[in-house]
């Protein structure tokens, strides 16, 4: 079966109910004999003609739309032809910006999450700030796509940013736009250890993930850092995984309406002995999830951060015929313990505290791991879900987690899950 890729995307005009009844099928008989399409359209003319406020045909179906898709659907959007342009051009590798992400946290805040050595982080954000105002307009109530057209800008422009960062007064930091790349991969060093930062899934990830990871083949110990990666392309997260899993691993299942699709392991497993880590955080999120559980899940990784976003469900875009498209939520992300996550997140196996991320913090339990061979121990393990990998030592797969804590018992090793 062929799947999509999966993109891991005022006043109400409360008139569109009237769209809930179903369509007729295509080639039975067109719009104009539905009996819903015929009251919705006499009552947007009637707007038109009516209300004190001049306002178009088009306005009252873009309005409505978006406000009616926003009303039982927290992540369906309507995108006019312009706002669904920009969004096009929001997926492409090369732009000409501040370099880097924005997504809202779930008090409706926008979070900014520069990529290293981007315009954006050298001018001195920082992962977690939270941007108020681009250059002096209000971002609150935007869109994703409207303030990501405030920020982008010809090379060479600056960009006023008005950021809150937390125990700091309100800060205003002016940024010069640049062409940018948009890396989806990174890899530095914390104490000779390897930390390879995945910073999104798209239709590169795979590619850069493969050519950071050939060179680690002797390493003993890798990190891989989640924290901040909101997701992205969904099936590209699952090809991810499976570098690190056994073929035909079970890493996920979408439930439809149609039914249930589960997705299972088609890569070829890397040649990676070397412990696996996984660092998490509050904005992990989404296919950066499902890659996540399916390494934690299956005892290859272990976790390490605070519970993850929690948005565990799918959304496919539909192209209108005026160039605009919808975002509509169809699917249900079931893990491969069976459980589902959406506005849940998952727990790490190892709590880190406050909010921020830092790196020393995010990496003392490593080196506290490898003091004792590999073991995280049960004071930092004890905070974690059943389910949630607590033991840093794989140089075994598992086909279960009976099998996992069978041999864990038979070696002696502290318990694998609690």
């Amino acid at each position: 079966m062929k799947h999509r890729s999966i993109t891991l995307v005022s006043c109400a005009w409360l008139l569109l109910v009237a769209l809930a009844g179903s369509l007729p099928a295509q080639g039975t008989k067109t719009w104009s004999a539905n009996d819903d399409m015929q009251l919705y359209y006499e009552a947007a003319d009637k707007i038109t003609k009516s209300a004190l406020s001049p306002v178009s045909f088009r306005q009252v179906v873009q309005g409505s739309l978006k406000s009616y898709l926003k009303s039982f659907d927290e992540y369906a959007e309507y995108l006019t032809p312009e706002e669904y342009t920009k969004y096009r051009q929001g997926h492409s590798r090369n732009f000409s910006g501040v370099g880097m992400d924005i997504h809202p946290n779930k008090q409706g805040e926008i979070v900014c999450l520069p990529y290293p050595q981007s315009p954006a982080a050298l001018a001195g954000l920082q992962s977690g700030d939270i941007l108020r105002e681009v250059n002096g307009q209000p971002v609150t109530g935007m869109t994703a796509p409207a303030i990501r057209d405030l920020i982008i800008g010809p090379a060479g422009t600056r960009v006023r940013l008005k950021i809150a960062r937390p125990a700091a007064q309100a800060l205003t930091i002016e940024v010069n736009r640049a062409p940018v790349t948009a890396q989806t991969v990174l890899v530095s060093y914390l104490h000779q250890i390897p930390v390879v930062k995945i910073v999104r899934f798209t239709n590169y990830t795979l590619t850069d993930l493969k050519a950071a990871l050939a060179g680690l083949n002797q390493a003993q110990v890798i990190i891989l850092d989640l924290r901040g990666n909101t997701g992205g392309d969904l099936l590209r997260a699952i090809d991810c995984a499976g570098l690190f899993l056994p073929g035909n691993r079970l890493i996920v299942t979408i439930k439809k309406r149609a039914g249930a699709i589960p997705y299972v392991n088609k890569q070829a497993r890397l040649n990676l002995p070397a412990t696996i880590f996984i660092w998490q955080d509050e904005l992990t999120a989404s296919a950066a999830e499902v890659f996540l559980a399916a390494l934690t899940q299956s005892g290859r990784a272990v976790s390490i951060g605070r519970t993850s976003y929690g948005k565990g469900v799918t959304q496919r875009l539909e192209e209108l015929r005026d160039g605009s498209a919808m975002i509509i939520t169809d699917g249900t992300l079931v893990l491969p313990d069976g459980q589902t996550y959406n506005r849940v997140g998952l727990k790490p196996g190892y709590r880190i505290s406050g909010t921020r991320s830092d790196d020393d913090q995010f990496l003392e339990p490593v080196l506290t791991a490898l003091k004792r061979g590999g073991e995280l121990g049960p004071p930092a393990a004890a905070e974690a879900d059943r389910g949630s990998c607590c033991l840093a030592c794989f140089s075994q797969d598992f086909e279960s987690i009976a099998a996992a804590e069978t041999w864990a018992a038979e070696t002696g090793l502290w318990p694998l899950f609690c």
